[in-house]
């Protein structure tokens, strides 16, 4: 298949990620790829907050009980619990008293229950439950002031399965049931951590078949990343998937998980091929290729070698292909698809080893968009439609930064934040073909809005002004409207960004 010779334009990319199915297989692209850090709950509580927010999309917006709850900072009672009915904007509660922050994280609804990770002054940040009336304190698994840190929360039929550190155990896998907290397995014994991060954005958890897959670190094999496991839970206990130490497996690591089809789940594996010492450390090198799961064994479906390709993510399947980013030794970082049968590069859209790092693949009206860089400068908005790539309407003819690459799909339009060169970063929107801004919010410089939430038929964000700081919006296909301002005069009553 060959694609029409129209230039492509940019964004960013890290880590392999989910690729998707394609002829009734679902597959992904597996390589050498060292992950490096530790599970969510090893993490520092106060780690770059503003950063959260800049590149996740803004604050957690959730809705619960036909209601849309959010973080906010009204200036008296710090960053807390609000929602929005429809109507009007309410503090929910002020968990804790003051100006301080209870920092919430991890917005998730559970059992008729709104549960998130919160911080008081005394008992440092635990899991917390809102139950529609008021939020309380669902147990302190790590009394005193430190904090069990609760991260990684996903729900699985009738448990909420979370990673906590209770201080004795290290980050292990947690369950909630709505009535009681429980440390489901010690999967490393002693203190040490086992690595567990179910972060969705890294895809290194799955459900499968009724059980929660994720991948774990036991004391087997050394404490490094390279030999983490593929483990299950089923509700009531845990328990390692594959024996990687087995005769047929031996050597093989879990990396992230790909997605499930036809009863099989996709995994990005590795198998260990030599090891060497470096720095008083083991270092390892792989093999790796486009590998699937049935349940029993692993299979390769088509080998890739490491030195090739590698960094894969963002995977769609559009047009009988599947498409994808990945780095190439010669190419930098790039679109490839897979066909069923064979891997191929689309084009190199910044000729030579510089990346044109093509992130945020969405299947829309019958085309495939994407955005691209064509230099360091210069990124864009563009689609794949048949087998023709076109640009969607430059919105910024001085080639600057047009498209953060913050868009979501809303009422039949691409809404998306992009900069024309005159307005700064406004919100815009686009039938596919052409592309016009809403609104100039803030006409002092950019408004970068964030978190994109749809509501009730009504897409809900924040933005940025000088008049207002960064508060609550709302676009209702037609205009846009500020919903409250919840700090009254140029204060924001969200986190700041870094373009604000």
């Amino acid at each position: 298949m060959k694609f029409s010779n129209v230039r492509i334009q940019f964004l960013k990319i890290s880590t392999i990620a989910v690729i998707g199915t394609i002829s009734s297989t679902l597959v992904f692209l597996a390589g050498q790829q060292r992950v490096f850090g530790f599970g969510s709950c090893d993490v520092p509580r106060k780690v770059n907050s503003t950063w959260r927010v800049s590149n996740g999309f803004g604050s957690e917006f959730t809705v619960f009980n036909d209601e849309l709850f959010f973080k906010a900072n009204d200036g008296i009672h710090g960053e807390e619990l609000w929602k929005y009915d429809g109507t009007s904007v309410s503090l929910v509660q002020d968990i804790r008293p003051g100006e301080k922050s209870s920092k919430l994280l991890h917005l998730t609804v559970f059992k008729n229950e709104l549960v998130f990770n919160a911080e008081t002054e005394n008992g440092g940040d635990e899991l917390w439950k809102y139950d529609g009336t008021s939020a309380s304190l669902i147990q302190d698994i790590r009394p005193g002031n430190h904090g069990s840190h609760p991260a990684d929360l996903t729900v699985l039929d009738n448990n909420l399965f979370f990673v906590a550190n209770d201080g004795e155990f290290g980050c292990e896998p947690w369950k909630y049931d709505g009535t009681s907290v429980s440390m489901i397995k010690d999967i490393n014994p002693g203190n040490d951590s086992s690595f567990i991060n179910l972060s969705e954005e890294r895809s290194n958890k799955i459900i499968f078949n009724g059980q929660l897959l994720f991948a774990a670190q036991d004391n087997k094999g050394g404490i490094d990343i390279e030999h983490r496991k593929l483990w299950k839970f089923d509700g009531t206990s845990i328990s390692q998937v594959v024996d990687f130490n087995s005769t047929d497996n031996q050597n093989f690591t879990t990396g992230n998980f790909l997605g499930v089809f036809n009863n099989e789940i996709f995994i990005n594996l590795y198998k260990l091929r030599k090891s060497f010492s470096f720095l008083w450390k083991q270092r390892y090198t792989y093999d790796s290729g486009l590998w699937k799961y049935d349940g029993d064994s692993v299979s390769l479906v088509q080998n890739i070698p490491i030195e090739t390709l590698s960094f894969l993510r963002n995977g769609v399947v559009y047009n009988g292909n599947l498409f994808f980013s990945a780095k190439h030794k010669e190419h930098g970082i790039e679109l490839w698809r897979y066909d069923g049968t064979s891997v191929s590069l689309v084009k190199d859209l910044r000729p030579g080893e510089k990346h044109s790092r093509p992130l945020f693949l969405n299947v829309f009206k019958g085309a495939l968009f994407f955005s691209a860089a064509q230099d360091k400068n210069v990124r864009g908005f563009w689609k794949i439609e048949g087998n023709y790539i076109t640009p969607i309407q430059n919105i910024n003819p001085e080639n600057v930064l047009s498209y953060s690459g913050f868009f979501t799909l809303f009422k039949e339009e691409i809404v998306f934040v992009g900069d024309d060169g005159k307005h700064g970063y406004e919100l815009w929107r686009s039938d596919g073909t052409n592309a016009e801004m809403i609104a100039d919010i803030n006409p002092d410089g950019h408004s970068s809005p964030r978190g994109m939430t749809e509501y009730k038929g009504e897409l809900f964000f924040t933005a940025y002004n000088k008049e207002n700081g960064r508060e609550l919006w709302k676009y209702d296909g037609v205009s846009i409207s500020l919903v409250q301002d919840i700090r009254p005069g140029d204060k924001s009553g969200f986190e700041v960004i870094f373009r604000d």
